[in-house]
């Protein structure tokens, strides 16, 4: 990691706003899966979410969202216990 240079304050206002709302997340995260008994590295639940591929269609006046499924550790922890994939 390099230091990072910024040659006015708001690019550095919006640097430090920014690395403070990943942060939150990533705590935020993290506390939600230690509430639920989830134990996942954080490099391995990063990887696998960037995976993650999701659309936005409109459909007869309806909006859907529509994503591809979770991979490796990721879907492992976010299936309810005791569930498989479905076969298809």
């Amino acid at each position: 990691m390099r230091p990072i240079y910024h040659q006015r304050d708001d690019t550095s206002i919006g640097h430090i706003v920014a690395s403070f709302l990943a942060l939150r997340l990533e705590v935020d995260l993290s506390m939600q899966l230690d509430q639920k008994g989830i134990e996942i590295s954080w490099p391995d639940l990063m990887r696998d979410l960037k995976r993650l591929q999701a659309v936005h269609m409109n459909l007869d006046g309806r909006s859907y969202r529509i994503r591809t499924d979770f991979e490796g550790v990721a879907y492992r922890r976010s299936r309810p216990q005791g569930s498989s994939r479905l076969a298809g």
